[in-house]
């Protein structure tokens, strides 16, 4: 059995062996040609830095050469990356108009749908389309209808 203590150039050492491409979580240092840790949520990477990862470990989503865990705000994790959401939506598990689970700021939310504005007969309460409870009411708030429907 070999017991490496360097490796010719090109190749990168890990536990007193020599390796054309490391194991997954390391990167080779071309500088040192040692196999050193990727970032925490890589499993491959170019450097040693955050923002150097080209793939992510299983839960974590890869985002501009970043792994994420979770994806931020306004993404969804697929196929260890994170994609974005549809518009509107800050939570969501797809790229689907009716995947949101929350939504940004002054949209809300119906039926897995955020809306810039509710649609008739709802009004908007905490980031949440609300209905109406005002019969024949278009368009109201938690506590008056503002607009009746045509003929009330």
């Amino acid at each position: 059995m070999y017991h490496c203590l360097s490796c010719l150039p090109n190749f990168g050492l890990y536990e007193n062996s020599c390796y054309d491409t490391c194991p997954n979580t390391y990167y080779k240092n071309i500088t040192n040609w040692q196999c050193m840790p990727c970032f925490t949520g890589c499993s491959t990477c170019s450097g040693p830095n955050e923002y150097q990862c080209n793939s992510c470990l299983l839960g974590f989503g890869l985002l501009n050469n970043i792994c994420y865990y979770p994806c931020p705000s306004t993404y969804y994790l697929a196929l260890f990356t994170c994609h974005t959401c549809f518009t509107g939506c800050k939570t969501c598990t797809s790229q689907s108009n009716t995947s949101c689970l929350s939504c940004i700021p002054n949209y809300g939310l119906l039926n897995g749908s955020c809306y810039s504005q509710c649609p008739d007969t709802y009004f908007l309460n905490n980031g949440i389309c609300v209905l109406c409870s005002f019969i024949g009411c278009k368009s109201c708030n938690i506590n008056n209808c503002l607009v009746c429907m045509p003929d009330y």
